[in-house]
């Protein structure tokens, strides 16, 4: 008798148990970049993607960055203050680019690494190697004419 009396409050509470679990997946980080935000972001690393010489990105390689969304980790340290990296896997290599510091402003800080599968993914360039120097407030002045 007591057995069935638990099963059934045990049967009754999991459902609350589980809901409960899976809205807290859905609270936002208050010191997150909004939405709107994320996509210029996203546009902006794109744009200077296609920005950097042949050496490091072929014309392929910049069109399927164009075409393609990006893999994004977020870690906010404090109110859009962290890291954001932008990923991008292409044949026999990876892209990844990572926004550092007060995100949007002119303090934030870029660096680029490009991992090359041979036997193992191995880092092949670092930080902003080739191409056109940009500065975060080329960022601004995209968001601006939007």
């Amino acid at each position: 008798m007591k057995f069935s009396h638990l099963t059934t409050i045990f049967a009754l509470l999991l459902p609350l148990v589980l809901c409960s679990c899976s809205t807290s997946n859905n609270i936002s980080d208050p010191n997150a970049i909004s939405d709107q935000e994320r996509v210029d972001m996203i546009n902006f690393a794109k744009y200077s993607l296609n920005q950097q010489s042949k050496k490091i990105l072929t014309d392929e390689d910049k069109a399927l960055i164009t075409k393609n969304e990006p893999q994004v980790k977020e870690y906010y340290a404090s109110y859009k203050t962290g890291r954001m990296a932008m990923s991008w896997e292409l044949p026999g290599k990876k892209v990844t680019l990572i926004a550092t510091g007060r995100l949007l402003s002119d303090s934030m800080r870029w660096e680029l690494a490009l991992t090359k599968k041979e036997e193992a993914w191995t880092t092949k360039s670092t930080p902003s190697s080739g191409g056109e120097k940009l500065d975060p407030k080329d960022f601004l002045h995209l968001i601006q004419k939007q």
